[in-house]
Parts: C-alpha cells; structure tokens; sequence
C-alpha cells in the first residue's frame, strides 16, 4: 500500500477547504473530495486530534453508487469487489451547529490527510460550472429530518444524524441544473450578526474558509437567501439593506463574472427591501442581478423546511435559475 496525500493529483477537492496544521480542512457542510484510486481496497485517513464528542458524518459512494452515511473517523476502509480503477466521493454530511467551527482548535471539522491504495489512477473530468448558495442553517440543511434524534438529553448529539447538506433546496437545485454546488451555510449567521460555532457575520465570515484561510475558487453562478436570521436581530434589524447591499459589492468585487441571484427568504422576510436594494444595486453599478420572490412557497413552520420542504423548494427555484442562468 502507497500513501497519497491530500494534494496528490488523484485528489479533487470541491467547496471550502482550506490547510490546516499540514493537512486539509473544511467546516462547510456539503463540502466534497473525489478520490481516484487502483487496486480493491483504499484506506481514508482523517486527523481527529480536536474532534470531540459527536463528529462530522459523511456520505460517502464508490464508482458513482449508492451514498452510504458514517460518522468520519481516524481510518475509514473502501473495500471492492474489483481489483481495478475506482472513484471514492465523499460529502462533508452534517456535524453539530453549535461546535466551534470557526476558530482554533476546529472542533466541528473534516480534516484529511490523504489515503492508502496499491496505486493512484486519473480521476474523470469535471466540467461542470459551479453554483454558490450563500445562507444560514436552511441553506446547510439543519434539521432536514427533525425526527431522528436518538439521545432525548443533549441536542447537539442528534445534530448530525438530523441535518444534512445534500437535502437542501440548495444542493438538489445545483443537481437539477447539471451544476457544481459549493454551500456556504452557517447556522445563525445573518448580515448583521455571527452565528453558532463563533462564526462571524457573513461580510467576514464569506471570504474565509475559517479563520485565517482565505477561499481560493470563483462560483460562475451565486444565490444568496440571507435576512432570515436578521429578522430576530431586533437592534440591528434597521441596517440590514445597508448590509445587504455592502455584500453585493463584495460579491460582484471578488467575483467578477458571476451572475448573482439574491433570494427573498423563505420566511418572506425583507421582502420589499430586498428587491430595493437590488434594484438599486443594479441601477448604480450596470448589473442584471435577479430577485427571486419565494413568497408562498413553503409555511413559514416549521423555521427550517423538512426534506420534502427543500424539494418543494428546488421544484420552484429550478426553473427560474435555469431560465435565468440561461442552461
């Protein structure tokens, strides 16, 4: 068996992954690794020095097959019938919202180091553009299947087993379009306020991976579904257009050539200011940026949309994106 690191050339790496104490780190939820490999067996190696109690669970599928869902651990087996080329993906699942996630030590992370195979093999192509959803813990899937709670003493244990990234309206509409999804999505976080797990306000929390690790890709497209969150922000529920709008010329500023979408929350929140500011926005700066009106869409109760919730969703964003994204 051959070690390959995380930066080997039979590793792709798609979402908010940043170094981290010499291997390769991420906390955003929907955060994916491809891994190329040859013979009949891979060992996955994952740094858990600051894991705590109740860990990060990944999805992870060979050769295009069934998602199978595991909490991450030190060594993680692949095993296959074939002795042959194989493409291991692995999906940064869920974790637990309110562990530290944005500051050393990285308590709510996925920290690879890299894997052991017979051999390395050429991973397949991946031409497909990539679409940023922006949001809090709607867009990274809290609470997508409430019901599972195993422990009925701590909440943060069921965290995990509740949420998941892959069944958001963010990650299914990406999917229905033929598109990359990267989410960035962090429970509590508004335009003026931090969330859970220390991560700050999204004008200082967006550029980042965490702490110190600046983001190193450009989405082609971007959706946000931001206000939610500043709805309960009642002292500073007043400077969120201002805030809004400062966000857009981060966004169009670090990403030139992305065509942006900005969503009304689907709590129906902010809706006239939204579509002001924008309007405004695309009036000062020359820019096409479309307001996506989500009123009626789904309840406002529960606050985070079950599973079927977020497909309704996807059914309805699908068409617009795709007509506007011209796909």
């Amino acid at each position: 068996m051959n070690f390959y690191k995380f930066d080997d050339k039979s590793v792709r790496l798609i979402g908010r992954w940043g170094e981290y104490r010499g291997n390769i780190a991420t906390t955003a939820n929907g955060s994916k690794i491809e891994i190329a490999f040859r013979g009949n067996m891979a060992i996955l190696h994952f740094n858990m020095a600051e894991n705590c109690d109740f860990v990060p669970h990944l999805w992870i599928s060979v050769d295009g097959g069934a998602k199978v869902e595991a909490e991450v651990a030190r060594y993680m087996r692949v095993e296959c019938e074939e002795d042959a080329e194989h493409v291991i993906t692995i999906i940064m699942k869920s974790s637990v919202e309110p562990q530290q996630r944005w500051f050393a030590p990285l308590v709510a992370k996925v920290e690879f180091e890299g894997y052991e195979a017979q051999g390395s093999a050429t991973l397949p192509e991946n031409n497909k553009k990539i679409i940023e959803f922006v949001g809090d813990s709607i867009t990274e899937g809290v609470l997508v299947d409430a019901s599972y709670a195993p422990d009925k003493t701590y909440e943060g244990k069921n965290r995990a087993f509740q949420d998941d990234s892959t069944a958001t309206y963010a990650y299914i509409t990406a999917k229905n379009l033929g598109l990359e999804p990267i989410i960035m999505g962090y429970g509590a976080v508004g335009l003026t306020r931090s969330g859970q797990g220390s991560v700050p306000k999204t004008e200082y929390s967006y550029p980042y991976c965490f702490d110190g690790c600046p983001i190193n890709y450009h989405p082609d497209y971007i959706v946000i579904n931001l206000g939610t969150n500043d709805k309960w922000n009642e002292q500073m529920i007043g400077q969120m257009p201002a805030e809004y709008k400062k966000f857009l010329y981060m966004l169009t500023d670090m990403h030139k050539n992305a065509k942006i979408a900005a969503m009304v929350p689907f709590y129906n929140c902010f809706n006239e200011e939204i579509k002001s500011v924008v309007k405004e926005f695309n009036e000062e700066n020359g820019t096409d940026i479309k307001v996506v009106d989500t009123e009626g869409w789904l309840p406002k109760e529960p606050l985070h949309p079950l599973r079927d919730g977020h497909k309704i969703a996807a059914e309805k964003l699908t068409p617009i994106l795709k007509e506007y994204f011209n796909l």
